[in-house]
């Protein structure tokens, strides 16, 4: 009976009776049993333990002396750990000094210590009426003399507490003037000082094991970063929020180590791709999976219905959707040890998103930002003269006769790219309101934000408007509950990914307006003019809403339960419009044509946890199961209408003379999960993490439907040994290494079941619409499966002024999901099936050092280096169509394409190799001089296909980012260095617009194509139609796409209010910057950046198709918070 007493305590429903009990036993008994007591209480125990707890130590009294101990459970709710060091001592003295700092007391009735709350003397209560508070106030500062923004100061025992401003400083009001406050700020010695009126300055100490405290979110829970098993990265968004981005996931490039990120374009509110060591699919999404508060967003593929995302430029990622300004904290998930309890959508790492929280009293921010954008690098093109010079020679070297009105305006010499092009400027507009009421028992978050982005092109910009809020709150003792919930409407017009290209080439000799006042457009053209197109509709609105609600209940100290509903939507409506003046519409005989494309995607996920977290002795177990729900549904609609009344107002849906073609489609899909997770360690020595998690998706067959996914890691913290002990330079060492699998179902929902529908323009009998197959099923179909190893050690040096981490790592992705080819007898061209294999390996470094620490400066700098090797190792049976040019061993991101050798520059050259062919043909039929001379590489005497080989891979052999912060007092400054070495990028616009073809216009580099008088050149010759298809894909187009960037740069000065300010603002901050300041590279390209992007597929290798150009980025602006 007594592990109902000495083990857990009693329950709290029958604690008051039985105390009320033995109260009275002991008021009638207490003189009898005084004489017994005393004696039983000079028993002797040795008890040592660091941080034990008062239950620990009860439990040893009954264990060494056979004495039950009895307590309220709500007498120990605030039991804080304590070193016990005990030794052949009476239970009265460990008593006595073990209950010292709490207000507790105890009393003995036989064998029974009954611990009770301490009644306070009449010197106590005297002393208590008579107290009046204080308002109390302070500086808080580190050793250098430098303000600690957001230091925590609390009355201790109370849940009175507050944080410091910008300055360090803080002030309390309300304090009983005996209190203690405990003033404590992460990586710093905590300190508790005697409250009084004027605090003065505070200075804390840095400690061994700075940020070791830090909490790191790991997927339904949190541990500390000294306890993580796995490899996370940390990313600064303090940093991150220094650079002018839309959405934070283009600012993360080079901040995280592994973290690969290529921004798509340079258009408004154009996102990242981002992929984290390495892609675990060919075709299908290697995007991470975020999780936004705890929330998991899926971004659903659908089920093979046209899309939106596939009519824009760019798509959105959930981070899009949220003011970065209201992002905490990000962290990334990169091994098997972190994402495997997110099973099967983990293969690609796992995001982890913490928005603001508020507390303490209440803070108003508000921060303005203003941003310019300017072109970095443009096209160099043709005037009209220039264009007509070249042209000429064209048409002379294809022997085709040049037209006598080839100028079809002499005298006109159109820059398009100046009439459509544009400095932009941009606004974003943010406020915030957070803080806590009831003494912390309230917490609230509000923000609302406005984002007006305009891009460099006429008629593109993007406009966000968005709401944010959360409240928790605790409901009653030992339970809280709360709601998150974020709205934001994106509104984007403009540019597709190759607009600016065809600006570019337009014909310098059309006018913006022909004689009779309307768009000028080429003869025999069926594209309108550039700055007729700005007039152009290209609108995505888009409309999305993430919401979650809690309860978590803490039963007992140990156990924490856990449910969460959330909802996520995502409305997304395309209208594309093309006016009746458009050549392509005249040429139809139509009035206008407009698309309407509707993507909807809502998702409702109904999480459970019970989470168990508990000390035993020099053991810690936290262990964690759960269950989760997820119902996705997915409704697409494309409609495509034309002829209308006019193009500016009544040019709605309803208003059009007739419906072209008309296609929906509704999917119900859903996941079935259960999770578990422990983690263990001794000491803070010997760590061990075990996760397991299996899903049951609908996008599968019934026997394959379920999928388990499971990981170890194992973390060995050497610092702590023995034989290190005395190697005091040494802050932590610590050995991590683990192991795991996580899964992926990269496919649209239900390709496994056989599919009817209609196109929507397919006609039956009597011009009756009809339902047709419209798939191939598969029920054969299954997970992709990514086996991962991770070996990494983290390392701190110098009290932790030097800090980082190694990493080296393999995946291995099983049963790719693949379109394969399948004969034409089946009525279809292509069918999805498990196929292959692939692999990533890499290596990972971080380094931090706080480089110079003096007074008021201080200079500190990390790097981060990646190296990451994808490759193809397998392609089953029955696949060679799958990836046609590709085998087993290439590497992921290969170029292909033909070597060159040079020029040819003698007929008599041109016909030695044709006579020596056996088609009596080398290259072209009207190869001539001139002409690129592209190399048999297989040696059959004749260039085909078979001679197209790998020109190296649109992958980098490495990648990084080096980041640099000085501080002087207020003055505060910031430059990030991004690199990437080792890729081969095709520069398309150099083959299309370096090329001559047909009558467009192109770059000067055509000036200085090949003639008999101009031999000494690398530019092939100019001729019409490119008869010895010099364009075609080779080494000539492909170049070294490394580069150096200075991303951002960033000035930034804290200004103290002045003493009539002061009662209403805490902080201003001005600052200015630039982002993408320079770059180094060979690429001569608008930008390397963005032609890293392997666009559709993994293995089609960088094409720089001549895309939105990215901008050199100035901002300004100012944040104040009251």
């Amino acid at each position: 009976m007594y592990r109902n007493f000495t083990g857990i305590g009693i329950p709290e429903r029958y604690a008051h009776k039985v105390l009320r009990i033995m109260r009275l036993t002991t008021f009638l008994l207490i003189i009898s049993f005084m004489q017994v007591s005393a004696a039983g209480l000079a028993q002797k125990l040795t008890y040592v333990q660091k941080e034990a707890t008062l239950k620990q130590l009860f439990q040893e009294i009954k264990k060494q002396t056979g004495y039950h101990v009895v307590w309220h459970a709500k007498d120990l709710s605030s039991n804080r750990p304590f070193n016990a060091a005990f030794k052949n001592a009476s239970i009265e003295e460990v008593l006595n000094k073990s209950l010292e700092g709490f207000p507790l007391g105890y009393t003995v009735l036989e064998k029974t210590i009954v611990i009770m709350e301490r009644n306070k003397t009449i010197f106590e209560k005297v002393s208590e009426f008579l107290t009046i508070p204080i308002n109390i106030k302070g500086t808080v500062i580190d050793e250098n003399g430098i303000p600690l923004i957001g230091t925590s100061v609390q009355v201790k025992g109370k849940k009175l507490s507050t944080s410091t401003n910008r300055n360090g400083e803080f002030t309390l009001n309300g304090v009983e003037e005996d209190a203690v406050l405990v003033i404590s700020y992460v990586g710093f010695a905590q300190k508790e000082l005697k409250a009084k009126s004027d605090m003065g300055t505070v200075v804390l100490k840095m400690v061994d094991g700075q940020l070791e405290e830090v909490e790191v979110a790991v997927g339904y829970g949190a541990v500390k970063k000294r306890d993580l098993t796995g490899a996370v990265s940390l990313v600064n968004v303090e940093e991150m929020q220094k650079q002018p981005a839309f959405s934070l996931d283009v600012a993360l490039a080079g901040r995280a180590p592994g973290v690969m990120v290529v921004k798509s374009s340079g258009a408004p509110g154009a996102d990242a791709s981002i992929r984290i060591r390495g892609a675990s699919s060919v075709f299908g999404v290697n995007e991470p999976l975020y999780v936004i508060d705890g929330v998991p967003i899926q971004l659903g593929l659908g089920n093979g219905s046209e899309s939106y995302r596939s009519t824009k430029s760019f798509q959105m990622s959930p981070l899009a959707s949220i003011n970065p300004e209201d992002i905490e904290r990000i962290d990334i998930l990169k091994d098997a040890s972190g994402t495997a309890i997110y099973g099967s959508r983990g293969a690609n790492g796992v995001i982890l998103v913490t928005t603001k929280r508020g507390k303490g009293k209440p803070t108003l921010t508000l921060s303005y930002q203003g941003m310019t954008d300017r072109f970095i690098k443009d096209f160099d093109m043709l005037t009209s003269d220039e264009f007509f010079q070249v042209a000429t020679q064209a048409y002379k070297n294809a022997g085709t006769t040049f037209p006598t009105d080839f100028l079809q305006n002499k005298g006109v010499s159109t820059d398009w790219r100046k009439l459509v092009t544009r400095n932009s400027y941009s606004n974003m507009l943010n406020l915030g309101l957070r803080g806590g009421l009831g003494n912390g028992q309230t917490n609230y978050s509000f923000s609302a934000s406005m984002n007006n982005q305009a891009g460099v092109i006429k008629g593109s910009n993007i406009d966000r408007y968005s709401i944010r809020g959360n409240i928790e709150s605790e409901v009653v003792k030992s339970v809280k509950a709360g709601v998150n919930v974020n709205y934001a409407k994106n509104i984007s017009n403009g540019a597709s990914s190759t607009f600016y290209y065809n600006i570019a080439s337009y014909r310098p000799d059309i006018p913006v307006f022909d004689k009779n006042g309307k768009y000028a457009t080429a003869i025999d053209s069926t594209q309108a003019n550039p700055v007729a197109k700005t007039l152009f509709t290209d609108k995505l609105t888009g409309d999305n809403l993430m919401a979650s609600l809690f309860a978590e209940a803490r039963p007992f100290e140990f156990l924490r339960l856990r449910s969460t509903l959330s909802y996520n939507q995502s409305d997304d409506v395309t209208v594309n419009y093309t006016p009746s003046f458009d050549p392509f519409e005249i040429k139809n005989g139509r009035k206008g044509s407009r698309k309407d494309i509707s993507y909807k995607f809502s998702s409702m996920i109904f999480d459970n946890t019970a989470t168990v977290d508990k000390f035993f002795g020099k053991h810690y177990l936290n262990a964690m199961v759960g269950a989760s729900y997820t119902s996705n549904r997915l409704n697409t609609m494309n409609l495509e209408s034309v002829n209308f009344p006019d193009d500016i107002v009544l040019n709605n849906m309803g208003s059009a003379q007739s419906i072209q073609s008309y296609k929906s489609s509704g999917t119900l899909s859903g996941l079935q999960s259960y999770f578990a997770r422990a983690n263990y360690n001794y000491n803070g020595r010997y760590y061990l993490t075990f996760t397991a998690r299996t899903d049951k998706s609908t996008k599968f067959g019934p026997n394959n439907q379920w999928g388990f996914f499971p990981s170890g890691a194992f973390a060995w913290r050497i610092s702590e040994e023995s034989f290190l002990k005395n190697y005091r330079w040494i802050s932590d060492l610590k050995f991590r290494a683990s192991t795991g699998q996580t899964g992926s179902a990269n496919l649209f929902d239900f390709q496994y079941r056989t599919f009817f529908g209609t196109d929507g323009t397919t006609v039956f009998h009597n011009g009756q619409n009809g339902v047709t197959l419209s798939s191939v099923p598969n029920p054969s179909l299954r997970w992709e499966s990514t086996n991962q190893t991770d070996i990494g050690l983290d390392f701190a040096f110098l009290d932790n002024k030097i800090r980082g981490s190694v990493d080296v790592y393999r995946k291995y992705t099983k049963d790719l999901l693949l379109l394969v080819d399948i004969p034409y007898e089946t009525g279809f061209r292509n069918q999805t099936i498990n196929v292959g294999d692939l692999s990533n390996k890499g290596f990972e470094f971080v380094i931090g050092a706080d480089v110079i620490t003096r007074g008021k400066f201080k200079y500190t700098t990390d790097i981060n280096f990646n190296k990451n090797i994808g490759r193809l190792e397998k392609l089953n049976s029955g696949s060679a169509n799958a990836l046609r040019n590709f085998k087993e061993g290439d590497l992921l991101g290969t170029v292909n394409g033909y070597k060159t050798a040079g020029i040819f520059q003698t007929q008599a050259e041109i016909t030695a190799l044709n006579q020596a062919s056996p088609i009596q043909r080398y290259q072209a039929i009207k190869t001539a001089p001139g002409d690129l001379k592209f190399e048999d590489v297989n040696g059959d005497g004749y260039i085909s296909d078979l001679d197209v080989v790998k020109l190296g891979s649109a992958e980098p052999k490495f990648f990084g980012g080096w980041n640099h912060v000085l501080r002087y007092g207020g003055l505060e400054g910031s430059f990030l260095f991004y690199f990437s070495y080792g890729q081969r990028l095709q520069n398309g616009a150099k083959a299309t617009a370096g090329i001559y073809n047909t009558d467009k216009n192109y770059t000067r580099s055509v000036l200085n194509g090949w003639t008999e008088d101009n031999k000494n050149t690398d530019q092939p010759r100019n001729a019409y139609r490119d008869p010895n298809q010099n364009a075609r894909p080779s080494d000539y187009f492909i170049q070294d796409g490394s580069f150096l960037k200075l991303k951002n740069v960033q000035v930034a000065y804290y200004i103290n209010p002045s003493k009539w300010m002061k009662q209403q603002v805490n902080q201003i901050k001005l600052y200015a910057g630039v982002t993408n300041l320079f770059v180094l590279t060979k690429y001569d390209g608008p930008d390397p950046e963005n032609g890293t992007s392997t666009g559709s597929g993994l293995l089609a290798g960088g094409f720089d198709s001549g895309i939105y150009p990215s901008t050199r980025t100035f901002n300004f602006g100012f944040n104040i918070t009251f």
